[in-house]
């Protein structure tokens, strides 16, 4: 650029104290452009040469890197099939050895666990007032802000005051325990009993706490009965359409004890020689021998999990029965979305969405020592 371009909107104001048109010296001018004082450095011993210094400019504003759930998961793009929560050393994700210690009361604590309670068949798409699961909901930091307020007089809860980002038309479980799970972004697990929809900002629930998705799988305090993580040993539907559970269930019980063992750190066990909360039963057969059962694909995918993994009594039923924790299908209900696991059951032999898990395998059901903690 030539001096000759400096104009009536282009004035040159020398800085105080410097000698201009020197030569040989570099002299540095306040120049004003359109509104802007820039520096130009001018060397008056070639005045065609020039070096233009603008004004610093503030970067564009990037767009915020948190807008995205945990996993980039939600209802309508659920965790794969081959996905697990919680850390490999989790007593949820670690297989039971080989060698595994049977307890010496094993044959007792079997047969309470099934003391005029069958077992309760698996059924897909249960929403509304009959569901007693754990729906979870995928926040965004971008959702509105709730703040959480426990409102049972059981001491100080700690999350009460928190506040978390509330997805947009999440609904706790419709019966009567209202069990929600919210995930926030950076991979903290609220889980809450009793739970309300907010109102003016605040979300009210009975009880709860919250735990790392990446963490041991308990919450204490929790949810659930025993302190366990809300999605610890729950059977997702993506995972039985894999045809592949690789972690321990999550087994409901009417007639649990007032004591616990670990993994569970509380009960809401009624009687004194119930089974107590966390206590750990394995399935003693082999894949070969479950594949020859006379049984449809998805209740050998579960009772795989159960010989592999064993399951953990995690909570009290009010009716009489032995169950499994299925995935809530409120978490799909709430964004008009149905359970893919209904259509998965028809395709795979389970013609009414209700798979029949009575049969063929109770006799060989034995409590087991429990994990190391």
């Amino acid at each position: 650029m030539a001096i000759s371009n400096v104009n009536d909107n282009d004035r040159v104001k020398p800085n105080k104290g410097t000698q201009v048109g020197k030569p040989g010296a570099v002299t540095s001018l306040n120049v004003l452009l359109d509104g802007e004082t820039a520096t130009r450095r001018y060397d008056f011993l070639s005045l065609d040469k020039l070096t233009v210094t603008p004004p610093p400019v503030d970067p564009p504003t990037p767009p915020p890197t948190d807008q995205t759930s945990y996993g980039g998961f939600s209802a309508q793009n659920p965790p794969p099939g081959s996905w697990r929560p919680y850390a490999t050393n989790s007593p949820f994700n670690t297989p039971i050895p080989a060698d595994v210690g049977v307890l010496s009361n094993s044959a007792q604590l079997v047969a309470k666990a099934f003391a005029n309670s069958p077992v309760a068949n698996l059924t897909a798409g249960v929403s509304g007032s009959y569901d007693w699961g754990h729906p979870v909901y995928y926040a965004k930091t971008t959702d509105l802000k709730v703040r959480l307020q426990a409102t049972q007089p059981w001491g100080t809860n700690p999350v009460t005051g928190i506040q978390i980002p509330y997805p947009a038309g999440a609904k706790p479980a419709g019966g009567t325990d209202h069990h929600i799970t919210i995930i926030t972004p950076d991979g903290w697990e609220y889980d809450l009993w009793e739970a309300q929809l907010p109102v003016n900002g605040v979300l009210n629930f009975g009880w709860g706490g919250r735990c790392r998705i990446d963490g041991d799988g308990g919450c204490n305090p929790g949810g659930t009965a025993a302190n366990f993580a809300h999605f610890a040993g729950v059977l997702r539907s993506r995972e039985l359409m894999a045809r592949k559970i690789e972690h321990a269930l999550f087994i409901v019980l009417h007639n649990t004890g007032n004591t616990f063992v670990y993994p569970a750190t509380h009960t809401d066990g009624r009687t004194a020689d119930g089974v107590p909360e966390g206590t750990r039963f394995q399935l003693n057969m082999t894949d070969a021998e479950i594949n020859a059962m006379n049984a449809p694909g998805p209740k050998k995918t579960v009772l795989k999990a159960l010989a592999k993994y064993g399951g953990y009594v995690g909570d009290t039923t009010s009716g009489n029965l032995f169950g499994f924790q299925l995935e809530s299908a409120q978490s799909y209900a709430s964004y008009g979305l149905t359970d893919p696991l209904i259509a998965w059951f028809k395709s795979n032999g389970v013609s009414t969405g209700v798979l029949n898990m009575a049969g063929g395998w109770e006799s060989k059901l034995r409590a087991v020592k429990p994990p190391v903690k």
